[in-house]
């Protein structure tokens, strides 16, 4: 008993969509962490202003005031410090990302010629070509 034929008209669809959907994604996905990655850089040059900001204020002799400047001080060169690391942190991460885009981008493209490819050659061809044939015939 022979096996049937399977559909591999979708196998090929599915190859190329496959693939373009890889590319599209690997495009988009670093452009997405970069915008990320420029918000935390924002926000840490906007902590690293205030900051400097408070240090040029004239400061009375107020004690309690100055121990208030002195502990929001430390707070805020904290929250800078943090942001800092986690900046150099997805710095390196969207170094990776874009690498692996970079692989994915070629990736989708040789996925999609390749099922695109295969799909005319060994179907929409011949099924061109029968249909051609067959308004040709009275």
């Amino acid at each position: 008993m022979p096996l049937p034929n399977l559909p591999t008209d979708n196998l090929y669809k599915f190859l190329a969509l496959a693939g373009l959907t890889l590319g599209l994604f690997s495009f988009v996905f670093p452009n997405i962490q970069e915008h990320d990655v420029s918000r935390v850089l924002w926000e840490t040059k906007i902590d690293i202003d205030v900051a400097g900001e408070q240090l040029r204020k004239p400061i009375k002799d107020d004690e309690m005031r100055i121990l208030d400047l002195q502990h929001n001080l430390r707070i805020q060169q904290a929250q800078a410090k943090n942001k800092t690391m986690l900046l150099g942190e997805l710095t390196n991460e969207l170094a990776e990302v874009r690498f692996v885009s970079k692989i994915g981008i070629v990736l989708g493209l040789v996925l999609s010629c390749c099922g695109f490819s295969l799909w005319y050659v060994k179907l929409q061809r011949h099924q061109d070509d029968f249909w051609r044939n067959r308004k040709r015939e009275p």
